[in-house]
């Protein structure tokens, strides 16, 4: 039941927002599919101890899960602005800006001899 709340659902509207012609459901549907990867995540590593710790986790997940759909609530907006962009921008893209550059460097060369030999 979690599975059909959390990936069967969201699939189908993501569907219906990538056809519909407004931009603002595109960014809802994408920010949730960022929200629940990180969610699931987080999960895959203390699973063991959620399901040990926490009763009925699944229940509590599929509720989670909801509110990061809806866009009344705006879940998975606020998880995003609040948690996972700040650790995002602080941690991860520096690395993600100095590795892309380290490979944009070494990769251009190749492309500057193509396109000298045209």
């Amino acid at each position: 039941m979690t599975n059909l709340v959390g990936f069967a659902v969201p699939a189908w509207l993501s569907i219906q927002a990538l056809e519909s012609s407004s931009p603002t459901d595109d960014k809802h549907w994408l920010t949730y599919w960022v929200a629940f990867s990180s969610f699931t995540l987080l999960e895959s590593i203390a699973l063991r101890g959620l399901i040990y710790f926490v009763p009925y986790w699944f229940v509590i997940k599929s509720l989670a899960l909801v509110y990061l759909q809806l866009p009344s609530t705006r879940g998975a907006a606020k998880l995003y602005d609040n948690v996972i962009r700040p650790v995002f921008v602080k941690k991860l893209a520096p690395a993600a800006r100095q590795s892309a550059a380290s490979t944009s460097a070494t990769s251009s060369a190749p492309v500057d001899d193509y396109v000298k030999t045209i």
